[in-house]
């Protein structure tokens, strides 16, 4: 599988299809790629600080296509989608006369390619967009689906535009480079695919859960290129049946009504994206069993596979009010209420859209660790 490209094709037969290409070590093959998408002469490689090393062999590779380049790198961290941030990105388009038919290369996990994305969408009203995914959640899962965004101090990602890529690129390769939390917060994306439709991927994790816990990426390509395609199959269905989320869609947020929360009320510092959406994936199992829509032994069941894989069981010290004001302001709230997506069974949801407080709050006392 090593020196097999696979090709996963998101909004296909559609306008704004595009393809998501994964391999492993797949650098020398990004200029081709882009030179069959791309329209322009420049290229602006937006890039996380931490790939300075991995920008800099890209550069020549781009310059000979003959692309003009402009590197720009920028902190990684969700405290960077902001205005700010976006604003750089904005200022060198702008000071280097970028065209709309020129291309903007964002390469790193999801907040580079959710502030660049956002970016890309609005200067000129739209300019051509590739994403070289380099984390195991950019790759899974905020890469894919043309979602882009910023945060808001009140909330994450209440801020932004939908707005499709030209390709993907996920390199299995890149993974190496990260820390170990890095990789496994990533498999809560993984993981999730497998709860909301996917009962054979949750059956794969759990065979291969101690392997996967080790996160040794370069050990075993082949496990990890599996993780990946299986994954982006999985969102790219639900992308091409509903884009911009008016349905289907809707249940990819499991996790993350009070994954988004929890990281919201601990200002993004407290946990991982990953971390905090296995907490809110346990808070969901919990509220399926209280709806009643699950049995315990099931919920128990999957709450396993994510205590073998290291993700947290108790949410840190904080008050329950804190995490639920910011629950309010999630953009996934219609209506006035709380929508969360449940498990019914292994490969199967359903979005519940009257969860009561009284069942949140009896959810959050089992889940802190010291309620305040």
């Amino acid at each position: 599988m090593r020196e097999t490209v696979s090709t996963v094709w998101v909004n296909e037969g559609q306008v704004s299809a595009y393809p998501v290409y994964i391999g492993f070590q797949l650098l020398e093959k990004i200029p081709g790629w882009i030179k069959m998408k791309s329209r322009g002469s420049k290229i602006a490689l937006v890039y996380d600080q931490k790939l300075e090393a991995t920008a800099k062999i890209l550069e020549p590779l781009l310059q000979n296509q003959g692309y003009t380049c402009v590197l720009l790198a920028l902190k990684g961290g969700e405290s960077q989608k902001s205005w700010t941030t976006v604003s750089k990105v904005l200022d060198t388009l702008v000071e280097n006369r970028f065209e709309r038919l020129d291309t903007v290369l964002a390469m790193g996990g999801g907040v580079i390619g959710d502030l660049v994305g956002f970016a890309a969408s609005i200067y000129l009203r739209g300019i051509d967009i590739v994403h070289v995914a380099t984390t195991l959640v950019s790759q899974v899962d905020s890469a894919v689906g043309g979602k882009t965004g910023i945060n808001h101090s009140q909330g994450k990602n209440l801020i932004g535009t939908f707005y499709p890529p030209k390709a993907v690129i996920c390199d299995i390769n890149l993974l190496s480079t990260l820390p170990k939390n890095e990789i496994s917060c990533g498999l809560a994306e993984v993981i999730k695919y497998g709860i909301i439709q996917d009962k054979a991927l949750f059956e794969f994790i759990e065979k291969n859960v101690q392997e996967l816990a080790l996160c040794e990426v370069i050990q075993n390509v082949d496990l990890w290129i599996h993780l990946v395609l299986s994954s982006c199959t999985n969102k790219a269905y639900v992308v091409t049946h509903d884009e911009k989320e008016a349905g289907l869609r809707e249940i990819l947020n499991f996790g993350h009504t009070l994954g988004h929360a929890i990281e919201a009320a601990f200002n993004y510092e407290g946990y991982l994206h990953g971390e905090a959406v296995a907490l809110g994936m346990r808070a969901a199992l919990r509220l399926a069993v209280k709806y009643p829509c699950l049995t315990p032994q099931l919920a128990g069941h999957i709450e396993l596979v994510l205590d073998q894989l290291g993700f947290p069981k108790t949410i840190k010290p904080i008050s329950k009010q804190a995490i639920i004001d910011k629950l309010i302001l999630d953009k996934k709230v219609k209506l006035g209420q709380i929508r969360f997506v449940l498990p019914t069974n292994l490969g199967e949801v359903k979005t519940v859209p009257d969860v009561s407080f009284e069942s949140i709050n009896n959810v959050l006392d089992e889940l802190l660790s010291t309620p305040l």
